[in-house]
Parts: C-alpha cells; sequence; structure tokens
C-alpha cells in the first residue's frame, strides 16, 4: 500500500538560469522526504522539530490525500517539496465564506539552492495553477514563522498581502505566525 498518494499532474517553469519542474510526489521520494524533514537546519525555518520517519510518513499521508504535493527539481536535482491544497483550517474557511480557499506550503529543503529566487517562482507556478486550473478565489498562506523573513518576502514578490499576525505557542522559536492571503483578479 502507498503511503503518497499521487497525482498525474506535471508543471513547469524557468526561473533565472533555472528549470523547474514540479513533479508529482510519490513513494520512491520518501528517503529524499525522510533526509530532509530530519535536518535541523531545514525544520528550524519551519519552526518545527525534526521529523522521525513514522512522523514524515503520517504527515504526507494525510497531506497527499488533500493536496497536490511535488517534488522541486531545479535543473533535474530534487531540490525540495511543495502542496497546493484546500484550505483545510476552520477560521480561515468562516474568513471567506462560499469562495473557494487554498493554501500553499513550500519547503527548499537543499541549502545550495536558497536565495536563488526559486522559492518565489514555485510561488508564482502555484499561485497560477492555483487560479487557472484549480479556479481558486483565495490562496491563503497559514503562519510563516515572524522569524522566517525570507518566506514572507517570497509571498510578497508574488503580489500576496499581510492578513494578521497569530500569538503561537506551539512553535520553538516563534512567537508569532503571520498569515497572507492573494485573491483573484
Amino acid at each position: 500500500m502507498s503511503i503518497i498518494k499521487t497525482h498525474d499532474i506535471n508543471l513547469y517553469g524557468k526561473i533565472k538560469d533555472y528549470n523547474i519542474r514540479l513533479r508529482p510526489l510519490c513513494d520512491e521520494h520518501l528517503p529524499l522526504l525522510y533526509k530532509w524533514d530530519a535536518d535541523p537546519e531545514m525544520t528550524y525555518w519551519l519552526d518545527e522539530k525534526p521529523c522521525s520517519k513514522e512522523d514524515v510518513e503520517g504527515i504526507y499521508s494525510y497531506v497527499s490525500n488533500i493536496s497536490y504535493c511535488f517534488l522541486i527539481e531545479a535543473n533535474g536535482k530534487p531540490i525540495g517539496d511543495c502542496w497546493l491544497e484546500n484550505m483545510n483550517i476552520q477560521d480561515r474557511i468562516d474568513m471567506y465564506p462560499g469562495l473557494n480557499v487554498k493554501r500553499i506550503d513550500i519547503f527548499i529543503c537543499e541549502k545550495d539552492w536558497w536565495r536563488k529566487g526559486i522559492g518565489s517562482g514555485v510561488i508564482g507556478m502555484l499561485t497560477d495553477f492555483a487560479f487557472e486550473l484549480e479556479k481558486a478565489d483565495v490562496i491563503h498562506i497559514v503562519e510563516i514563522a515572524d522569524f522566517n523573513e525570507r518566506s514572507q518576502r517570497a509571498f510578497l514578490r508574488n503580489g500576496y498581502k499581510f492578513v494578521r499576525a497569530i500569538d503561537i505557542d506551539y512553535g520553538i522559536n516563534a512567537k508569532q505566525g503571520y498569515d497572507y492571503a492573494l485573491a483573484k483578479s
């Protein structure tokens, strides 16, 4: 039995000198996910503790049933993963009655690929996919850690607007999580 429910959608883009492919995440990618989600430097930016193999399997088993989960490749090399999912947090759903609300999660996990604009580009690719093919009305980004300014800037570069700061008590380092949103124009 598969852990990750996959799909057949591939997205392609060009970001600076990098050919980007978002390919369907599947069980063959689990060794990468185990590595990335166990890396303390990576999970620091998510304001989470490193994950065990069982935690990773639980997360991706759940998320892949409600999301399009993608492996991010730059010039053919796996560098991270991302999701486009239906909003699954009730108070965010309640902010947009009757609208199709999506959310994006993105993780550039290979440190050599940080600060190259790829995260911003992938956000743009997922945003286009959400609005054009998934007919989203709003994309709402949930609780970026207050200290993760790179992630905040990546969403701002794509036209997202600050919505609110939320005090959090479950984080390791963050005191607040910042929400951003973009409505279909």
